[in-house]
């Protein structure tokens, strides 16, 4: 029912409206809230006569009496606009993601302090562990004991995707620390993490610029619901480049990766067996007039290139692996596409010839470009860090960026908690050493990062495509609509 329902609160009069509505606002938001505060703590202390609380211990049949349904409908328009001023930070602190988690805490605290408000003063934290049934029960203690405006988190798939759907059902505004779980748009949800449509889409521009016809694509297993692969082969299809192959692998299982090389290549000894069978007779005749025995693992299948390039969403290691695959396989030259994982000194180190001209997209240019509070140390040009600081520079950026947003939301002046959503879509991001003025989200609600191409060179990389170009590109914007 979305906001409209927020909207009868204020429209409703007269005992049959009342009724009426109040019977919608119980089913659509005190039974909504009354599920969220069944995963408090049950040790957890809350005020008896905080809104929210007194909301959902409304008895059975308020709705009954003009009266009490009147009476229902003020606590509940009371109960979803009030709230602290504070945001409610739910992160994996422990358990597998943690490192994660440290670094995007470590982030934020470094966008403060800001217009004289210190970290601490505005966020409270709490730990998730990584867990669903974590954050749940982190996000009832945020709503009812500390009654927070908004709240971040969601940096876990699962989590993103309780997040999602609990700012949904409660009309609470939630910034994402993911992708979006899905294509649609909702009031309450915006998603801070690096916008990975808008790198799919400027990667897809390059490959149109090169003259590419088709594109292969190969992608690991994957959980995430919005893989980048996904959001590529979309935006190759709005610029009428042919995606003739797209394979699945298991990144624990490299023969996986090369099955998916074969195919591609069409080296199928079934769909050519008679040539194959062809080969193996001139081969056996050869053999003979040597004097030789016949050795099979001599004979092999040419590759038969059709694509114009490969796109591989994975990191820079199966990249190696991957241009080793195709140059076993009689591939002497190769367009390779790639992703953000694929930046790494391993990547170009030592120097893989069939690597060469690999271009790949990032939403980090210089490193020694970000917001001056994250300091990180660079190798060489700037272009690559040590690897103990690759996952530092990404999730900081990331926190650091989250933080600066929600700081700037509650710093607008009281707003009733169920429209701060709406400031969110006023944001725009001043011009800084890291993001060019603009509106902080698009019209999807993802936040406006920036896109960096590079070509490998030799044992570097080379920008090919300033940000200020990408993000003001009239092609873009129209493979996006």
């Amino acid at each position: 029912m979305g906001v409209r329902l927020l909207i009868l609160f204020y429209l409703a009069s007269g005992s049959a409206h009342a009724a009426s509505t109040c019977e919608r606002i119980k089913e659509n938001v005190v039974d909504t809230y009354r599920s969220l505060f069944k995963r408090i703590d049950p040790n957890a202390l809350v005020d008896p006569s905080t809104p929210l609380l007194r909301m959902i211990r409304t008895k059975d049949g308020a709705c009954d009496q003009a009266r009490s349904a009147q009476g229902l409908i003020s606590t509940a328009v009371h109960a979803v606009s009030q709230h602290s001023g504070k945001v409610g930070l739910i992160l994996p602190l422990t358990g597998a993601h943690a490192e994660k988690g440290r670094e995007i805490l470590a982030g934020m605290k470094k966008a403060y302090p800001m217009g004289g408000q210190e970290f601490q003063n505005r966020f409270i934290v709490r730990d998730s562990a990584g867990l669903v049934q974590g954050l749940e029960k982190q996000l009832a203690d945020l709503v009812f004991k500390e009654n927070v405006g908004l709240v971040v988190g969601g940096l876990t798939t699962g989590e993103a995707v309780s997040l999602t759907n609990w700012g949904t059902k409660l009309r609470m505004t939630m910034l994402v620390l993911n992708q979006p779980v899905d294509e649609q748009v909702r009031n309450h949800i915006y998603y801070i993490f690096p916008n990975e449509k808008f790198l799919a889409q400027t990667l897809a521009l390059q490959a149109k610029a090169s003259g590419y016809k088709k594109i292969a694509v190969v992608r690991p297993m994957q959980a995430s619901p919005q893989h980048f692969s996904q959001l590529f082969e979309a935006a190759l299809k709005k610029l009428e480049i042919e995606v003739p192959h797209s394979y699945v692998f298991n990144p624990s299982d490299y023969s996986s990766l090369e099955a998916a090389a074969k195919k591609i290549f069409k080296i199928d000894p079934v769909e050519r067996g008679e040539e194959l069978a062809q080969l193996v007779r001139h081969a056996k005749e050869r053999a003979k007039a040597a004097g030789l025995p016949f050795n099979p693992s001599l004979v092999a299948l040419d590759p038969i290139v059709e694509v114009d390039a490969i796109f591989l969403a994975d990191n820079f290691r199966t990249a190696r692996h991957f241009a080793k695959l195709v140059k076993y396989l009689g591939v002497e030259k190769m367009a390779l596409l790639g992703v953000p994982s694929f930046r790494a000194k391993g990547l170009v180190s030592p120097k893989e010839p069939l690597l060469e001209g690999t271009v790949f997209v990032d939403y980090i240019g210089d490193y020694r470009s970000l917001p001056s509070a994250v300091v990180i140390p660079t190798l060489g040009n700037g272009y690559f860090v040590d690897p103990d600081f690759a996952n530092k520079a990404d999730y900081q950026v990331i926190g650091f960026h989250a933080g600066q947003t929600a700081e700037r939301v509650m710093r607008a002046g009281f707003i009733k908690r169920h429209l701060l959503y709406k400031e969110l879509m006023t944001l725009s991001n001043s011009q800084s050493r890291f993001f060019l003025a603009g509106r902080t989200f698009d019209a999807d609600h993802r936040a406006s990062w920036p896109a960096f191409l590079f070509r490998v060179n030799g044992e570097g990389i080379q920008p090919i495509l300033s940000p200020k170009v990408g993000l003001q590109s009239r092609e873009i914007k129209a493979v996006a609509q």
